[in-house]
């Protein structure tokens, strides 16, 4: 994870902001030291250095580029649908989501996986957490690219690495390393740069 995750993080800012600057968005020289600033900052929020990390494998390498491609082309994709489709896009998202999550529970159940009636009521229940906040976060993103220039949105958001360590130490009390620590500082002040622009 601490390899493959800032590949994929990157990849998925890459992609879009690249999109972005083909079709001629342009920043300030405020934005363009934030841009700089949050690719960084991308990279040293995720990155985990750890003695005995594993090296990645090629193929946990490219799946991770794959990954970081497809996050990047869904953002270009959010950004392309017209202004007033309102939440369509979003929609038809959320239907492809569940027929393929349905189809994933309908073969382990045929398959005969093992499961128990309180396991699999808590599991709903934080399956229709995760899909309210997935739901928000999506309905925020196509509101940033509708409202601002996709460059920017999608450089902040492979920035969500962030919030996933400050929810770590704050509700698991897990470390934050000096490393992380600095990625974060650089995460604020490039989302400030960016916003001012």
């Amino acid at each position: 994870m601490s390899v493959l995750s800032p590949i994929t993080a990157l990849v998925s800012a890459v992609v879009p902001m690249t999109w972005g600057l083909v079709l001629g968005e342009r920043l300030g020289p405020l934005g363009s030291i934030g841009l700089v600033l949050a690719l960084a900052a991308v990279v040293l929020v995720a990155f985990v250095p750890e003695r005995t990390a594993v090296r990645a494998s090629p193929r946990g390498i490219l799946m991770a580029v794959g990954a970081g491609t497809l996050i990047g082309v869904f953002l270009v994709l959010i950004d392309a649908a017209p202004d007033d489709s309102g939440l369509l896009p979003l929609l038809a998202n959320r239907t492809v989501n569940a027929a393929l999550m349905f189809a994933a529970v309908g073969i382990l159940a045929l398959r005969g996986a093992p499961r128990t009636r309180d396991a699999a009521g808590r599991g709903l229940r934080l399956a229709l957490l995760c899909g309210a906040l997935d739901g928000t976060a999506n309905a925020l993103l196509l509101a940033g690219v509708r409202t601002g220039d996709l460059t920017v949105v999608s450089v902040l958001t492979a920035l969500y690495p962030a919030g996933t360590i400050v929810l770590a130490a704050l509700v698991l009390r897990e470390r934050i390393t000096k490393l992380q620590a600095f990625g974060l500082v650089l995460a604020f002040v490039a989302a400030a740069l960016l916003a001012v622009d």
